[in-house]
């Protein structure tokens, strides 16, 4: 099975048989969809005698449950990365981008050592697999290509291009469409497709979820949902509010409001916000609290890379002095819910530790926190010296890389995900690269 595909190099695989009788008599369930989906494989150029790697972009089909494009058969973008070795990789893992870096931005930035998923498909040997959720980048983007759905707050930021004159949109101070775009739901319904696609395309039962940033509020409450699809989580500077939104009273995880959510207009009233490169930049700058902690010109790449995954962003926004566009990320307004202490707590898995010795303290639980930030155990190192301390949410003391252990806090539970966290500011200093990409923000 995954020979074949290994083998398969410059060619497009379609599954047109089943997609069409699927999609030309009646509609499938979500399962039968992911199934009929299309493949495109190229092979790697090799490296400094390293083995050749595969990319494949999949084009998987889903029923939409995002309120904006309900109900309609869409693609949902994954790109695969697996070693072409002929032998069957020992697992699969699934990335997860967060709010706002699409996925291959912040897990394939194509530039020395900093491919992630690269480095897990030559060394690890994994079968790596990164999901665009809708509203970002290389999957459907509902209501975001029309400059009249940007935060009305932000609108200026898109005058003169691509809009006119302040008057050229239907309304000076709503949104096109008043509401938010995505939600918990549609996100987790999105990875139940892509997860359910990969299981049968691999022929596994389980797949391992990596997230970044804010994709903690969708693998998390999918692991609490779904243990018998999940066989591990990794938390990559994870964003967890003990006292967030809960689910709806009386449910698991129903929402709590009527979907889309309108109210209030300055916070759910538009599709999209915007990130021009200076406000990424400066976010970026005011947390560089290490020496060498981020690379010279990284920023620069980072920056280029999301362009060149957005054909409608890259030409939004300021015209540079030689006539250049500098470009906007668009960036989906999510409603999120569930990802709390005591849904949380629910979650069938065991957490594993900072290290097995005396000398590093134990990586505290993040599905059952004891005060209401999230600490955890991470290294800071100089030129002169290393050292350990407690990080807390806002209050780290310029301190910049995790070095994860092995090991397990707790006995597992038989048929239940085990969970790693790293939590760490988000410039990631270049000692580290080969283990996670440098992006600021997620």
């Amino acid at each position: 099975m995954l020979k074949t595909v290994a083998r398969s190099m410059n060619r497009t695989l379609w599954r047109g048989v089943l997609a069409w009788i699927l999609f030309g008599f009646g509609t499938g369930s979500q399962f039968e969809l992911a199934i009929a989906g299309q493949i495109e494989c190229v092979q790697d150029t090799p490296v400094q005698d390293t083995p050749n790697v595969l990319t494949c972009d999949h084009r998987v089909p889903h029923k939409s449950t995002v309120p904006a494009n309900k109900d309609e058969l869409v693609e949902l973008f994954v790109r695969e990365r697996v070693k072409d070795s002929g032998k069957e990789p020992p697992k699969v893992v699934l990335m997860i981008h967060g709010l706002s870096v699409p996925v291959l931005a912040g897990f394939e930035l194509r530039t020395d050592h900093y491919d992630w998923a690269l480095w897990l498909a030559q060394a690890g040997g994994f079968d790596v697999f990164m999901l665009d959720f809708q509203g970002s980048v290389r999957s459907p983007r509902p209501m975001m290509d029309d400059p009249c759905n940007v935060n009305p707050a932000q609108r200026s930021i898109l005058i003169p291009n691509p809009l006119s004159d302040p008057f050229q949109c239907p309304s000076q101070t709503e949104a096109s469409y008043p509401f938010q775009l995505i939600n918990s739901k549609s996100d987790w319904d999105e990875l139940d497709t892509v997860v359910d696609y990969i299981r049968n395309l691999r022929g596994v039962d389980k797949v391992a979820l990596v997230s970044w940033s804010q994709g903690s509020f969708r693998v998390g409450p999918y692991a609490i949902q779904h243990p018998d699809k999940v066989e591990s989580v990794l938390f990559f500077a994870p964003i967890f509010n003990p006292g967030g939104r809960a689910s709806k009273a009386g449910t698991r995880f129903d929402s709590p409001a009527a979907l889309p959510v309108s109210s209030p207009p300055a916070q759910f009233g538009f599709p999209m916000n915007l990130t021009t490169r200076t406000a990424l930049m400066n976010s970026w700058g005011i947390e560089l609290g290490c020496e060498g902690q981020r690379e010279e010109g990284i920023q620069d790449f980072v920056w280029s890379s999301i362009m060149d995954n957005d054909t409608i962003g890259r030409n939004w926004g300021p015209v540079l002095p030689d006539a250049s566009v500098e470009g906007v990320m668009r960036v989906r307004n999510p409603f999120l819910w569930g990802w709390t202490e005591p849904s949380a707590g629910r979650c069938p898995c065991s957490s594993s530790t900072a290290s097995s010795t005396s000398k590093y303290q134990q990586l505290r639980s993040l599905f059952r926190p004891s005060t209401t930030t999230f600490r955890a155990v991470i290294s800071c190192r100089s030129k002169s010296s290393a050292r350990d301390t407690s990080w807390s949410g806002k209050s780290s003391a310029g301190c910049c890389i995790i070095f994860p252990r092995s090991g397990s806090s707790t006995a597992q539970s038989k048929g239940s995900p085990t969970v790693a966290s790293l939590s760490t500011r988000r410039g990631i200093s270049s000692r580290s690269r080969s283990m996670v990409s440098p992006n600021p923000k997620g």
